[in-house]
């Protein structure tokens, strides 16, 4: 293969997607935090810890894509395995070093691949005495993501157009926010209704807040969304202030006990 041409337009399309690989393991990282996981639990827990575990597969199985085998049963992929194959001379051999460090920080995300998400494997489900899958944790996926990038790096300057980063706010702090305006308001309502809490269900005081609205009262559809509303309400702590704000840090750092975990 040739050194220049092949090799930008390879660069750019395994950069893009490392990219995407990259952004997605921000997000996750911004969105699953100690400080937000109990906020997340309270809005919709089953569905978010859904969301969690898709998106953590998500990333284990970007990470082994962007360390396969340059083919399989014939057919080629898109690896920084086949990198080296572009170079020549002492070029190759720096990033063929590369290559098999980024390789090998991303076993454990092949064998998540292989034995659990890809396949369901046998032995691993039925034998106690199996085998346990690699551990996978935030350390390993930044690790792995980092020795991809490395390879990058070292190929930035003579392929510059080829490689790209990202940056800037993600969406994850974008739905925190909503989210976070939403308990506002209804615990707003909930204690405009009464700012000495009570029973949701109190019917005077639902009644006088109706009538200072010009609102219908007792069996109309406004006096169940209140109470609704106020049920909702009681379902969030009082306190949520600044951990709740977006917030940079770095990704390996985030609240590692709180990833998904597997035999």
């Amino acid at each position: 293969m040739s050194d220049d041409a092949s090799v930008h337009d390879y660069l750019r399309t395994l950069n893009d997607h490392w990219c995407e690989a990259q952004w997605r393991f921000q997000e996750y990282g911004d969105l699953f935090t100690a400080e937000r996981i109990p906020l997340l639990n309270d809005f919709a827990g089953p569905f978010m810890g859904m969301v969690q575990r898709l998106l953590w597969d998500d990333l284990l199985l970007r990470i082994a894509r962007l360390s396969d085998r340059r083919s399989t049963s014939g057919h080629p992929n898109l690896t920084i395995r086949s990198l080296p194959c572009f170079l020549r001379d002492e070029r190759r051999h720096r990033v063929q070093a590369l290559v098999n460090e980024a390789t090998e920080a991303a076993e454990f995300a092949r064998n998540h691949r292989n034995k659990r998400i890809a396949h369901a494997d046998l032995e691993l489900l039925q034998d106690p005495e199996a085998k346990p899958l690699e551990q996978a944790d935030r350390c390993r996926i930044d690790e792995a993501l980092g020795k991809v990038h490395a390879i990058f790096d070292h190929l930035a300057g003579e392929h510059t157009a080829a490689i790209r980063e990202i940056g800037g706010p993600g969406y994850s702090d974008g739905l925190v926010m909503e989210i976070v305006r939403l308990v506002t308001a209804v615990q707003f309502i909930d204690e405009t209704v009464n700012p000495t809490g009570g029973s949701v269900d109190d019917k005077e005081k639902t009644l006088t807040f109706l009538e200072n609205l010009g609102l219908p009262g007792l069996y109309s559809t406004e006096y169940g969304h209140v109470v609704d509303l106020r049920k909702a309400a009681r379902k969030f702590p009082r306190e949520r202030n600044g951990p709740l704000r977006p917030w940079r840090r770095r990704y390996a750092e985030h609240y590692s006990r709180q990833d998904p975990q597997w035999r």
